[in-house]
């Protein structure tokens, strides 16, 4: 079991200041499992271990989670000029503990008594909110990689489903069409008459014509065409309505063909065509699924910008915000939220650290999601101010109560539920701007919510 001795804040302390400390602390024990103090306990007095182990714990999405380990030759609980007024965790033993408790009320003479050691308290308390702050700011980066990582693997299972999916359909279809070919090849079509099938495929379809049409129109073309097929008898006109309609093809393309095939070819003509349109249909499927995996991928390295010098480089901020709206599609998705761009089109460029930069848009563009919930509009403005670049993020939710304003950059100040939030978000997005020459304010009001940020070029 330690002494005074063996703790590091006695080292330059004299004996008389170590005798009166002894006898002004209490001298406690307590078993395994047992609670030095729990959260919302008044935080009165200052702990030193002296035999055992103490985990701390706060409470994180509705359980508590450990942070720190407090052991022989730990100090904890309240330091001299702390504004701690209760607990803000559990204190629970690890190991039977032997520990020395100092009441605030004995801190006062306790600097006239020992200067050395004051300032020995002092200095302890400043690397005690230090480490904390840097434990609390990780397990922040580290909350918000675990909501965008989650919603990111939603994001990419879509596209990558549809893959899985479609690449079979595909296949089924490409094993179609030799036996539909042999089929057309019967009829014994001359060669100009096969190019008349295949020029309705490679000249008159188009799938990638995303073209929009009225339902009453898309209605009317499909009955155009099932109609034409039914007065030639042709099996499957609704099958091959679907499929010609989606290509673009026209009753009058179908016309153009007929004219040059016998009338007893048309229908296996048709089978080979809906085959042929519906494998192309279902590789555009598959190459749109594709792309839209790389530019999650893209997004993903832009946000965290991998591949990247650690140092300051010019950077667009017109890539982050939109790489940071990609990471946050999967929240918004779930919503009736409006992102509203207003990008200045010659946006000067700002020598920064892109990956901090993203952490600011994270963060208040996360708060902005939240205070509107269901539905609202958030609208990103972007000009050249002088000789900076600015950034408008605004949102058109409740607002921000003025008597709460001038606290919102505090560290471990939040308006969110417990376990919704740590309150260091927008500390970070203050610290990151100022370390970056930059400013932010904030103007906010019902139905007017408006951060401004400043990045000096």
């Amino acid at each position: 079991m330690l002494t005074l001795d063996d703790i590091k804040v006695f080292e330059n302390v004299s004996e008389a200041a170590k005798k009166w400390f002894l006898e002004k602390a209490d001298r406690k024990t307590a078993k395994k499992d047992d609670a030095i103090f729990r959260t919302g306990d008044p935080m009165d007095d200052m702990h030193i271990i002296l035999d055992g182990k103490v985990q701390f714990m706060i409470k994180q999405g509705g359980s508590y989670v450990p942070v720190a380990i407090a052991q022989a030759g730990d100090i904890s609980g309240l330091l001299p000029f702390s504004r701690m007024k209760e607990a803000t965790g559990n204190g629970i033993v690890l190991e039977n503990c032997t520990y020395l408790s100092m009441n605030r009320k004995h801190f006062h003479e306790l600097g006239e008594v020992s200067p050395e050691l004051m300032q020995a308290l002092v200095s302890h308390l400043s690397d005690r909110v230090r480490n904390f702050t840097r434990s609390q700011q990780q397990q922040e980066k580290m909350a918000s990689l675990g909501k965008l990582s989650a919603g990111l693997a939603h994001e990419i299972n879509n596209p990558a489903a549809a893959i899985s999916r479609t690449s079979g359909s595909l296949r089924e279809r490409l094993q179609q069409i030799p036996e539909l070919t042999a089929r057309l090849l019967d009829h014994q079509l001359t060669r100009d008459q096969l190019q008349a099938v295949t020029y309705l495929v490679t000249a008159k379809c188009d799938l990638t014509n995303k073209a929009p049409i009225s339902m009453i129109e898309r209605g009317e073309w499909e009955d155009a065409l099932v109609d034409w097929m039914d007065e030639r008898d042709i099996e499957e006109s609704f099958e091959f309505a679907e499929a010609l309609l989606n290509a673009g093809v026209k009753v009058e393309d179908l016309d153009e063909m007929a004219q040059s095939l016998p009338q007893a070819s048309l229908g296996d003509a048709l089978s080979w065509i809906n085959s042929t349109i519906e494998s192309e249909r279902l590789s555009v499927e598959i190459h749109e699924a594709s792309e839209r995996i790389s530019h999650l991928v893209g997004s993903i390295k832009t946000y965290s910008h991998m591949d990247k010098s650690p140092d300051r480089e010019k950077t667009q901020l017109h890539d982050g915000l939109d790489s940071t709206l990609t990471m946050l599609g999967h929240k918004l998705k779930s919503t009736q939220i409006s992102i509203h761009r207003d990008y200045e089109d010659n946006l000067q460029q700002v020598n920064a650290f892109p990956g901090e930069l993203n952490q600011v848009w994270t963060n208040i563009l996360d708060n902005a999601i939240d205070a509107l919930g269901a539905e609202g509009n958030i609208t990103i403005k972007t000009f050249n101010q002088n000789e900076f670049a600015r950034v408008d993020i605004i949102d058109d939710g409740p607002g921000i109560p003025q008597d709460i304003q001038n606290k919102i950059f505090d560290p471990f100040f939040t308006t969110k539920g417990v376990g919704k939030g740590s309150g260091l978000g927008l500390d970070i997005v203050l610290r990151i701007i100022r370390n970056h020459n930059g400013d932010i304010k904030l103007f906010s009001e019902p139905g007017n919510t408006r951060f401004e940020i400043c990045l000096p070029v």
